[in-house]
């Protein structure tokens, strides 16, 4: 399923070329303000307090950009997930200022939309462009499950709620103009599991997902230039209903706090 490729990342082909920033994630390690940014194939840490890169490293292969990175906080390090087209590398920053691997660099078959780290710490959730969900031990490179949506599409973005397999939500965005909302642990059809609701409304492909803290919300951003906020029951019966429509073109959508 996944192997590791070729040597060792190492800081040799980090170059001073300046590319587009293609994700952010902002962290705190002990009491230090972080910005985490994907620059091409290079993952780079800011402190936020200075404004000063503390530190770089190639995380992807020179071929691939960074669309996604996602953090676990430890007591003295954060492990640092960063994925983009169908690579994922698992990282680590320290206290001393420095990145380093902590896995090996893991290829797929298809191409990764979104990662959950799971409460776990050696598993994290993958959300795949063909809408299933990759279980995926990172200190073994194992694969623990393979779960399909009964929904079988193409997918422009992804998002996932929870960190248990319990409480885990998926929001795939489709290319069909619509979103839908499925539990890991839903109904099964078959060997998949069905979509408990759709959301339907815009008229462009999905650019981003979001859901509020405590799941009472959704929110969606599409090409057809709409951010949609939409109502969400606790029981996830009767009809769904959107709260906001706003007309801009927005990518990714975020939540404030609080959110719900």
């Amino acid at each position: 399923m996944a192997a590791p490729l070729g040597s060792p990342v190492t800081d040799a082909d980090i170059t001073a070329e300046k590319l587009p920033i293609t994700a952010i994630s902002f962290a705190r390690l002990e009491d230090k303000e972080l910005l985490l940014a994907g620059e091409g194939c290079k993952l780079k840490v800011f402190d936020v307090s200075k404004h000063l890169c503390i530190e770089t490293k190639r995380a992807l292969p020179p071929s691939c950009r960074i669309h996604g990175i996602r953090h676990c906080r430890k007591v003295d390090r954060l492990l640092v997930a960063a994925f983009g087209q169908q690579k994922l590398h698992i990282l680590q920053f320290s206290r001393d200022h420095k990145l380093s691997e902590a896995s090996c660099l893991f290829s797929f078959e298809d191409w990764i939309l979104e990662l959950q780290w799971l409460s776990e710490d050696s598993v994290v959730a993958m959300v795949m462009a063909h809408n299933y969900v990759l279980l995926w031990n990172w200190l073994d490179g194992s694969l623990i499950n393979r779960v399909p949506s009964a929904v079988s599409c193409i997918l422009y973005s992804a998002r996932i709620y929870g960190n248990t397999i319990e409480n885990m939500v998926v929001a795939s965005g489709t290319v069909f103009n619509q979103v839908l909302l499925w539990r890991l642990l839903g109904n099964k059809e078959k060997d998949c599991v069905r979509v408990n609701t759709t959301l339907k409304g815009h008229e462009g492909v999905i650019f981003g997902v979001r859901f509020s803290e405590c799941l009472s919300k959704v929110c969606s951003v599409s090409d057809d230039r709409t951010v949609r906020v939409w109502a969400l029951p606790e029981d996830w019966t009767g009809e769904l209903y959107c709260l906001h429509n706003l007309s801009s073109l927005v990518t990714r959508p975020e939540f404030g706090i609080p959110s719900c």
